[in-house]
């Protein structure tokens, strides 16, 4: 029984995991997205819920490689927009006027999409580590 009732705790915090990470990773790609494409970006919507409901799914069943794929692709937005924000926030400080968003939009979204991209393709390629022996 206690076996039982570890495996729904752990598959609990994984569930909490994923799908805290898939949410702030579909924020964090539906800000640019909207940014760029305004109203257009309304048929995306479903398609990021999709993303993060996906998350949810790969908590509770086993598919390890889809997994890393999914948390890498998510790092990778989060790190992107957070290279972005201290990008424009530096700009600020140092320049004391706003950036234009008719070109830092593509950009800020360019840079998201780099960051989907690149931890995608490192979760894919990353091989889980070899169990060492005690």
């Amino acid at each position: 029984m206690g076996t039982a009732a570890r495996f729904d705790l752990k598959a609990l915090v994984r569930l909490t995991g994923y799908l805290s990470l898939g949410g702030l990773g579909s924020v964090a790609l539906l800000v640019p997205l909207a940014g760029v494409l305004s109203y257009l970006a309304i048929p995306f919507y479903p398609v990021l819920l999709g993303w993060f409901l996906y998350g949810g799914v790969l908590a509770v069943t086993r598919y390890p490689r889809m997994a890393r794929i999914y948390l890498f692709a998510n790092l990778g937005i989060i790190v992107a927009t957070l290279i972005a924000s201290a990008a424009s926030l530096i700009r600020i400080a140092v320049s004391a006027q706003q950036p234009d968003t008719a070109l830092t939009a593509p950009l800020y979204f360019a840079l998201v999409l780099l960051g989907l991209g690149i931890g995608s393709a490192f979760g894919a390629h990353r091989r889980k580590p070899l169990a060492h022996s005690h």
